[in-house]
């Protein structure tokens, strides 16, 4: 019995191959359009995704929300899926889902997902990074990511209704205290970048 939906799940990966099987191993029976959408890896990211019968989609980078957004248009179905490479769907949470979309859903609704932090290989049940929610779930006709360099979000051109389901999805973040300072670094010179492209600029001319 085929219970797959009608929903594309898209995840954006670089040199993922120690955390990509993970992600990809409860997707499989959800959808016939996973896609793996890399933007250059140099390591096993891809051949492991073919193995598993993914769709894999080179992209170039040009930036997380808009290559994102890029990756919609590859997609088979208008309703998106959106995970990123070192997340995973629990069971309620992938139960859900596909209760959710067993029956047409109106386009003019998003979902927001309950994700819980993995530092150091240890869940984090408590605080806030334990009930943090993240739009991912949505129609691409009238969703796209926004065009922060960094902490990209979903911005919509409709009135949406907002939806919660039921579970969570794991984000496997750090290893250590050495690796986490390394992405703090990366994400603070984006988010530089993208308050530089925010300032006015203004042409003075000097009177005589």
């Amino acid at each position: 019995m085929n219970n797959k939906i009608p929903i594309s799940i898209l995840i954006l990966a670089k040199n993922e191959e120690a955390q990509i099987a993970r992600t990809l191993s409860p997707l499989l029976d959800m959808s016939d359009d996973v896609i793996l959408l890399d933007n250059g890896s140099t390591d096993q990211t891809m051949a492991i995704a073919q193995s598993f019968g993914v769709r894999v989609e080179q992209i170039e980078w040009t930036g997380y929300s808009d290559t994102k957004n890029k990756g919609h248009q590859r997609a088979k179905y208008d309703w998106i899926l959106s995970l990123d490479a070192d997340e995973e769907i629990k069971e309620e949470l992938k139960s859900d889902i596909l209760k959710c979309f067993s029956t047409t859903q109106k386009n003019e609704q998003a979902w927001m997902l309950k994700r819980k932090l993995v530092y150091g290989g240890k869940t984090l049940h408590h605080g806030a990074v334990s009930n943090e929610y993240r739009i991912r779930i949505f129609n691409k006709k009238n969703a796209r990511w926004n065009e922060n360099d960094v902490h990209e979000d979903i911005e919509f051109s409709q009135e949406i209704k907002l939806n919660k389901l039921q579970g969570y999805l794991l984000h496997h973040s750090y290893k250590n205290q050495e690796e986490h300072l390394k992405k703090l670094r990366k994400y603070a010179t984006l988010f530089f970048h993208q308050q530089q492209k925010r300032i006015p600029r203004f042409l003075f001319i000097k009177s005589t």
